[in-house]
């Protein structure tokens, strides 16, 4: 037996369009997103 999962609330709903989008939170993922977000916020 293993430790107790707690399950998260998604949103199943899509946008009908998206601009990027990123597969995957490893070095390359997370450090993408981060390049993303902080260019959007200029």
């Amino acid at each position: 037996m293993g430790p107790k999962v707690d399950g998260v609330a998604g949103d199943e709903t899509l946008p009908a369009r998206s601009d990027v989008v990123i597969v995957g939170g490893g070095i390359i993922g997370v450090c993408t997103a981060l390049e993303l977000a902080e260019a959007a916020s200029r």
